[in-house]
């Protein structure tokens, strides 16, 4: 995945295409550093307990600069723990529309993760739990031919055999109608995206300036930051990620190129019928061929 996911990054790259990485998090009204110094007096700054309100930050940064009018800060209404749940597939999609594709440059790649509500489908294929007329339904809507008469689980193999084939993701859709596309990070490499960096800057930064622990001043104190960081300090943050980058792609290259020649060893040794090494290796106890390789 991760070589597949470099791969199609240098190709769009390669085709003058704009790289636009994108992220979300969230910060709550007590952010602050751990442990602060204090003189003993009465004037020394203590953090509350609870960790109050939260904000919900979302934003999106091209190579040169943050994307204009992209940034969205908002109060989470919920006390869930997980900010995903606040941000959800609608919000998301709102947050695309208004603030983020007004601002894109034409045939952007947009680069994003891979969170549940960046993947939910158009016309979601049916499990092997759905009704036999639901099945039916997708079949017709994806033009896929069957017979009236099937069962069930003859349905339902259909469906299995093309759905790969008919996977649509709604932001996916959203960007292509103005001519962007999408790009999902490989999962579980948050450090390929440059955003990440940021967040953590912007949180420290936020944690030593914050002394009144009230959500609006929070707010306030990121957006400051975020109107503060310059074209150098993102140039550092983009040759990081970009170093990493070409030691993944150079990793996988090393994986994949010992694996091919492994496979070519074993056919060799296969077609000859026996080892150079071992002349009485009988038919069928040699390794077999692999017919299919995932790229990691």
């Amino acid at each position: 995945m991760c070589v597949s996911y470099l791969t199609a990054l240098r190709k769009y790259k390669a085709s003058g295409h704009p790289i636009i990485f994108e992220d979300e998090t969230y910060i709550h009204g007590s952010h602050t550093r751990p442990k602060n110094w204090t003189d003993d007096s009465d004037s020394s700054l203590l953090a509350p307990t609870s960790k109050g309100e939260r904000l919900v930050i979302v934003h999106a940064v091209g190579r040169a600069s943050f994307i204009s009018n992209a940034l969205l800060i908002y109060k989470s209404r919920q006390k869930t723990r997980d900010y995903h749940n606040v941000m959800g597939s609608k919000n998301y999609a709102r947050w695309l529309k208004t603030m983020l594709i007004p601002n894109l440059t034409p045939n952007s790649i947009l680069v994003i993760d891979n969170a549940s509500y960046h993947n939910t489908q158009i016309n979601k294929p049916p499990t092997s739990n759905s009704k036999k007329d639901e099945m039916k339904a997708w079949l017709l809507e994806t033009i896929i031919p069957f017979f009236d008469n099937m069962l069930k689980a003859q349905l339902y193999d259909l469906i299995k055999l093309n759905k790969s084939k008919h996977k649509c993701y709604v932001i996916d859709q959203i960007l292509a109608d103005k001519g962007h596309i999408v790009l999902r990070l490989p999962p579980y490499h948050p450090d390929l995206n440059p955003v990440e960096l940021i967040w953590a800057n912007v949180k420290q930064w936020v944690a030593n300036k914050n002394t009144t622990f009230k959500i609006k001043d929070v707010e306030q104190l990121c957006r400051q930051r975020f109107k503060g960081i310059g074209q150098e300090e993102w140039e550092n943050v983009c040759r990081h990620v970009e170093k990493l980058e070409q030691i993944y792609y150079e990793q996988g290259g090393i994986i994949k190129d010992a694996i091919e020649r492994i496979i070519i060893e074993n056919n060799a040794v296969d077609s000859s019928g026996s080892s150079d090494e071992s002349g009485d290796m009988s038919e069928g106890e040699g390794l077999s061929g692999v017919e299919e390789l995932e790229e990691d």
